[in-house]
């Protein structure tokens, strides 16, 4: 086995054992100048020096795929040396990623769907990387499987080899094994707590979560929860309901601020009339209201700090459900598409290893 070469039309085709194709043609000099590059399910055009600058990916049978939600392309902008030598390239998919390569091909950054990878394996694989205050840790199993660690307190995510979510470990020892097609579970369980769990999307955008012990859990869109029933050990139920109105609780948080507010200037403004009050008034008597500023000034800290703690647990609490529980919902469909995190490697071309001249070819035909 070694390099098979096809000749059509003024065209040369040198075709690898792994199946990468490289299209050459002949220019008026009888050189041979490389067009195009087929590998790794993907065709690319190619620069004057052998390099791509695009491509788009094909199907299983080798031909463009017809499909617009299925179509995926790239562009690349290459920068060469004084001397012609490929010093680096961005690869801009259409998907909106982008992938920063060396000289040699070898990736070092790559943003995908908010998340920003800095560290690759052999492959080209990303290991590491961070979406705002998230993090994650990439391995990959002999099997094919790809498993990203989110770190402490959040699921560890398992994927099988086409990218779909196969397995979600969370840390309050839950752990999910099937999920609908958007990657929201939909079974687990938690083996310390002797419990299994059946969750089904409503008609109204809401889940239910129902248990082995009998109780059921309804939560909203985001996972917050809103109704709870619980076996009551006498054939019955207890109905909790624990919805949150998140709209009324910002209003209500919006309302309370403002209405501290003038009520401490109107104690600013009496506390500033009786210090005038006792300023003005010249007699023992006036001295009473010396006593009547400092009430004020004292009753005012008070109001305050009780203000300032009822504001504080509202949002305590406002933040729990929004903040928390938005997280969390995120985290499951935290990662980009696996074709992002599979990215076919690229080699740079290297004309040397490509005959020159028609001649060359024929001569090292057997």
């Amino acid at each position: 086995m070694g390099t098979e070469i096809t000749y059509h039309d003024g065209f040369m085709v040198m075709t690898d054992d792994d199946g990468t194709a490289t299209t050459y043609k002949a220019d008026g000099a009888g050189k041979w100048i490389p067009i195009q590059l087929e590998s790794e399910g993907w065709r690319y055009q190619l620069d004057s020096h052998g390099n791509p600058v695009s491509g788009e990916k094909l199907d299983d049978k080798g031909n463009p795929i017809t499909d617009p939600k299925l179509q995926e392309t790239v562009t690349i902008v290459n920068v060469y040396d004084r001397q012609g030598e490929l010093t680096g390239s961005t690869w801009n998919y259409s998907d909106g990623s982008v992938v920063v390569r060396d000289g040699h091909g070898v990736p070092t950054s790559m943003t995908a769907d908010g998340w920003t990878f800095d560290t690759f394996n052999a492959d080209g694989h990303p290991l590491s990387g961070h979406k705002g205050e998230l993090t994650v840790t990439i391995t990959y199993t002999d099997d094919g499987k790809v498993v990203w660690d989110l770190g402490k307190d959040l699921p560890k995510l398992t994927y099988d080899d086409e990218g779909n979510l196969e397995r979600m470990e969370g840390s309050d020892g839950w752990v999910y094994d099937r999920f609908d097609k958007d990657g929201f579970p939909l079974h687990g369980v938690n083996t310390a707590a002797k419990l299994t769990v059946d969750i089904s999307r409503l008609g109204d955008g809401s889940w239910e979560y129902d248990y082995s012990d009998g109780s059921t859990l309804i939560t909203d869109e985001h996972g917050v929860p809103i109704e709870q029933w619980v076996p009551d050990g006498q054939g019955g139920f207890l109905d909790l309901v624990f919805s949150v109105d998140l709209a009324k609780m910002r209003d209500t948080i919006e309302l309370t601020t403002k209405h501290q507010a003038g009520i401490l200037a109107s104690f600013d403004s009496l506390s500033k009339k009786a210090a005038a009050a006792a300023g003005a008034w010249q007699s023992p008597a006036g001295r009473s209201y010396e006593a009547l500023v400092g009430d004020v000034e004292g009753v005012a800290r008070r109001f305050n700090a009780l203000f300032d703690e009822a504001l504080r647990r509202l949002k305590t609490a406002y933040d729990s459900y929004v903040e928390v529980e938005g997280t969390n919902y995120e985290n499951l469909k935290s990662p980009p598409s696996k074709q992002d995190w599979t990215r076919p490697p690229y080699e740079p071309h290297e004309t040397s290893a490509a005959p020159s001249t028609r001649n060359d070819v024929v001569a090292a035909r057997p």
